[in-house]
């Protein structure tokens, strides 16, 4: 498929809503003949989540994105950084309200002490800008969650 492509730059109420405050520029891929649209983030300066030790118990809990991400997008692109001291973590990722891990993304840390890259979709409900994640009750050196961008 063929697609557009612009560059703008957006200050104020639409900014704000967006990308929560700030001066960015943001980067958008539409299709030609309609569909979504892709709206990269730019150039973030920092990692958006630190989580932190009380949040990785191996349990699913709610990541809220509204503060960068539009309730009308449809898909989120996220990286993720970790480093841990075991071998054999992992984190997950999923669309809020899903209960089955066959459709998650996945990071695996397959060696102690190392630093790992993610970079991958999740889809979102329709409904906010929340998506879930589980990190394992594992000693983290790193573990930060930086959104990339969105489709609306």
């Amino acid at each position: 498929m063929i697609a557009t492509h612009a560059d703008t730059i957006t200050t104020g109420a639409q900014l704000d809503e967006l990308s929560g405050g700030g001066e960015t520029a943001l980067h958008s891929h539409t299709p030609v003949g309609g569909g979504h649209s892709y709206v990269d983030r730019g150039d973030p300066s920092v990692y958006d989540f630190n989580i932190g030790g009380a949040l990785r118990d191996g349990t699913w809990r709610e990541l809220d994105l509204s503060a960068i991400v539009p309730i009308s997008a449809i898909r989120v692109c996220i990286g993720v950084i970790t480093n841990s001291n075991a071998a054999n973590g992992y984190c997950m990722f999923r669309k809020k309200g899903n209960t089955n891990t066959y459709n998650i993304l996945l990071q695996h840390q397959s060696i102690a002490a190392q630093s790992f890259f993610l970079q991958g979709f999740v889809d979102l409900n329709g409904e906010d800008a929340i998506i879930e994640f589980n990190f394992p009750d594992v000693y983290y050196n790193i573990a930060q969650v930086t959104v990339l961008g969105w489709w609306v």
